[in-house]
């Protein structure tokens, strides 16, 4: 068998022999509504060979939206895929079984329904909004709200959009990062630098009175949290009064840089350059020792139950190989999902 046909066969047989390859690592995992499986975006492998030294290497494109059960009781199964060509970002679990999914290279929001393969664009996405998030959606996986190309005369000016639909904005804002609250009827999102929240319907705007940026509705109604200035945590009662710093500036590597609530309501999961962290609405904060990783950008995510917290992590030794972890949200148990 000569060279060429050898390495033929290894692809093949590389490609249909290992399982591994199919859930060689992801980013940005999120939870199934019960709690049992988690959705993610993951690689499709792309096997080369060099000419030059006539050997196999595997490349990995981040271009599938995959779900695997937190059981571990199966592998992950492809949900949706865009062209090896291209990068999917945030995925998102919406109602009925749906995703709703960002393709980045196309500023392309997307959703799909698994049972049909169909495939549904939403619209065209803008800079990146709340907590690291291109888009968000409602509690219930009904609305979708997400950062667009305003259209206007703002260089690179942005609006928020809901469900397809533009809120209205002066000729001069720059609009990005919505956020609903619980009962979806009104959103947070960040105008010229400062919090505002608008009606989803569109309305009247409140100023919540700090300068920050991807603002994030608590599950109860009761508080914004956002990143300040500086990247600092910060959290605002939406009754009224001061900003409170949760996660000081600095205090954490280079800042927090994306973070989501616990389904209580009472803390925050939040992720630094060098940290995966909680902390409670009086700035007590709880680290994880993640031994040989670093925690990844994408945005943490606690489980329904609360007890579990999906995250993206990498490798210190290695800043490409991007995987996705589970750690109970009392520190232990931590363990490879993807």
């Amino acid at each position: 068998m000569g060279v060429r046909s050898t390495l033929l066969f290894a692809a093949v047989a590389l490609c249909s022999a290992s399982p591994a390859l199919a859930s060689a690592g992801g980013e940005g995992p999120v939870w199934s509504p019960d709690g049992t499986e988690l959705a993610y975006i993951g690689p499709a492998p792309v096997l080369a060979v060099s000419k030059k030294t006539h050997t196999l290497t595997e490349t990995h494109n981040l271009n599938r939206v995959l779900v695997v059960p937190v059981d571990g009781s199966s592998g992950p199964k492809a949900v949706a895929s865009a062209p090896r060509s291209t990068t999917l970002a945030e995925v998102r679990w919406s109602a009925g079984g749906r995703f709703f999914y960002q393709v980045t290279d196309l500023f392309s929001l997307r959703s799909v329904d698994p049972a049909t393969g169909t495939v549904t664009r939403i619209g065209t996405v803008g800079s990146t909004g709340g907590a690291g998030e291109a888009f968000t959606l409602s509690q219930d996986g009904t609305h979708v709200a997400y950062t667009a190309p305003c259209g206007c005369k703002l260089p690179q000016g942005n609006a928020v959009r809901v469900d397809g639909r533009a809120l209205p904005r002066p000729a001069k804002a720059d609009d990005e990062g919505p956020s609903f609250s619980p009962d979806a009827s009104q959103v947070v999102f960040s105008r010229n630098g400062s919090i505002v929240v608008e009606p989803a319907a569109g309305g009247p705007v409140r100023a919540l009175g700090p300068s920050g940026g991807q603002p994030v509705w608590s599950p109860d109604g009761q508080w914004v949290a956002f990143q300040g200035p500086k990247r600092q945590l910060e959290a605002i009662p939406l009754a009224g009064g001061p900003a409170r710093t949760l996660v000081p500036a600095r205090a954490y590597g280079s800042g927090v840089v994306s973070y989501s609530w616990s389904p209580d309501a009472t803390a925050l999961v939040f992720v630094t350059d060098t940290t995966l962290g909680i902390v409670d609405l009086f700035g007590a904060v709880t680290t994880y020792p993640l031994p040989g990783l670093r925690p990844g950008a994408k945005t943490p995510q606690w489980s329904p139950d609360g007890r579990s917290i999906a995250f993206t992590a990498i490798r210190k030794t290695a800043d490409t190989d991007v995987r996705v972890y589970v750690i109970g949200a009392d520190g232990t148990g931590l363990r490879r999902i993807a």
